[in-house]
This record gives C-alpha cells, sequence and structure tokens, in this order.
C-alpha cells in the first residue's frame, strides 16, 4: 500500500496516517506501507511518481500496489493510472477527497478498479465534487466504488474518517484484499497454459492465502464455484488449487470465473450510490 499526499512531513500527518492503519488493519493483514515525500511546491508528473513507485517495489520485494491517494495525491494516483506507467503492477486505486475532477479521469481504458471516499463535512476538498468523479469512475474498464462515511464527518482528516466510521475501515481492508487477489486471479490465469509450476507460483498461492483471510467467507464461496455448503477452508483450497495449477486443464476456466465473480462483488456489494451533495 502506497501513500500519495502532496504534503509536507508534520506530526498530524504522521498521526493521520496511523489512525489510518490501525483502523484498516493493513499492516495486520500482511501488506507493507510506504509514504514517499511528495513536496506540494515540487512538480511531480506520473513519469515521476512511476520511477519512484518501482523503486519502493523493489525494495519491498513486492510485485504490486495498492495506491491511496488524498486530495492533489488522489489526482496524481489517477494521472497514474491513466498513463499505464506501472502496467499490472497497479492493481487499484483509493482516492480519498480528490478535490475537482482532473480531465485524465475521464479516460475510459483506464482499466484499474478504484473506492472513492469523501466526507460530507470537507472543507478543503468540498464534497459538492463527488458526483462529477462518481459518473467519471462509471466509465472506467474496471469495477468503481463510491464510499461515503456513514457519519458524515471527519473532515478532510481520513484517520478521523476511519474512527467515526468503523465499517469504512473494513471496507478499505475488504476492498485492498479483494484488488490484490484479483490481479493475482487475472495473471494466473493469462499464464497458465504456457508456464508449468514454479517457486514464484508457489508465491503467488501463499499470498493469495493470506488475502482469502482478510474476505468474507460468503465471497470465498463464491469465487470457489459457489457449489454445496459454505466450508471456508475447502472453499480456500478450491481456490488455490485452480491458482497453482492443480485443478488440470479446468484452472483457467476456474480463474477467470472467480475473476469474474470478484468483479462483481468490487462493483455491486461495496458500491453506494453516489450521494447528493450539500449545498456550497
Amino acid at each position: 500500500v502506497v501513500c500519495l499526499q502532496r504534503a509536507r512531513p508534520s506530526p498530524e500527518a504522521l498521526d493521520e496516517w496511523c489512525q489510518v492503519l490501525k483502523w484498516t488493519k493493513w499492516l495486520d493483514a500482511g501488506l507493507s506501507f510506504a509514504m514517499p515525500e511528495l513536496w506540494p511546491d515540487a512538480d511531480f508528473d506520473s513519469k515521476d511518481v512511476g520511477s519512484i513507485l518501482e523503486v519502493l517495489l523493489a525494495t519491498a520485494g513486492a510485485t504490486r500496489c495498492l495506491l491511496v491517494g488524498k486530495a492533489s495525491g488522489a489526482q496524481l494516483a489517477v494521472e497514474v493510472a491513466a498513463s499505464g506507467v506501472l502496467g499490472n503492477r497497479l492493481a487499484a486505486l483509493v482516492l480519498a477527497a480528490p478535490g475537482y475532477l482532473v480531465p485524465v479521469a475521464w479516460d475510459k481504458h483506464i482499466s484499474v478498479p478504484a473506492l472513492l471516499v469523501w466526507a460530507r463535512d470537507d472543507t478543503v476538498s468540498p464534497f459538492t465534487g463527488v458526483h462529477d468523479w462518481a459518473r467519471a469512475l462509471d466509465g472506467w474498464n474496471a469495477p468503481t466504488c463510491v464510499r461515503e462515511a456513514e457519519a458524515g464527518c471527519g473532515g478532510h482528516d481520513l484517520g478521523k474518517l476511519l474512527s467515526e466510521d468503523e465499517g469504512l475501515g473494513i471496507t478499505l481492508l475488504h476492498f485492498a484484499a479483494a484488488t490484490l487477489l484479483l490481479a493475482d486471479l487475472d495473471e494466473r490465469a493469462a499464464e497458465l497454459d504456457s508456464v508449468v509450476l514454479t517457486e514464484q507460483a508457489d508465491h503467488l498461492v501463499k499470498r493469495a492465502s493470506l488475502l482469502c483471510d482478510e474476505l468474507p467467507s460468503d465471497l470465498i464461496h463464491l469465487l470457489a464455484g459457489g457449489h454445496g455448503v459454505e466450508d471456508s477452508d475447502e472453499d480456500v483450497r478450491l481456490l488455490l488449487a485452480a491458482l497453482d495449477g492443480k485443478a488440470g486443464s479446468q484452472s483457467t476456466l476456474r480463474l477467470q470465473a472467480a475473476a469474474y465473480e470478484l468483479r462483481t462483488w468490487l462493483q455491486g456489494c461495496q458500491t453506494q450510490e453516489p450521494p447528493t451533495p450539500v449545498s456550497e
């Protein structure tokens, strides 16, 4: 998980992101977290950020990342997604109070899942922009979700927003696990016919097992085929068998079906209708 926030380092910012990690439980789930310094007066573009992300991925030994952008950092995250600079190494975006809509957000070729999070009482990035962003994200070639804090408060502080709405923290954890798993399912399905079982495949299976631990059992049952009585252990075993090729010639079909179910769940089960903006 990589945070993009164009702000000078401060105790307040550090406390905010400590609270984000507390409520999302990303570290408990085994995910790494990084927050590169992106000074607000520096002229960063998507290529610059892509280079930074490549270094972070290499340092962490990770194959892909989830970008969490706040305010202008969210706008920058969308520019990174639209540029394709990371390819399939970018799993998804979380856009927190992204402010005004950047033109590149209308790019219908963006194929990265996204979750838009905003508080009604945000006075730095006014909530009135939520509808424009929702319409733009709806045109993306990927599942997109809009999530307003149930409490409707928290302002521009994502940590405070999460403390006011604990369900939002669970949503962010599920979104991270689901999108990272989706990226693995897609990649493995594409390469399964030409790649034999390798150490890399073993690593992918272990990672998928950890991600499955963070997802609802009814979703895992759907990913495993949805047959018979729900059994968490058996459902995970079936899904992992498809990932490592033990399902034989049916592995690719099972992975494609699981990816379809996961996309449907991301688009439907976690989506709220775009709320009515407050008056300016």
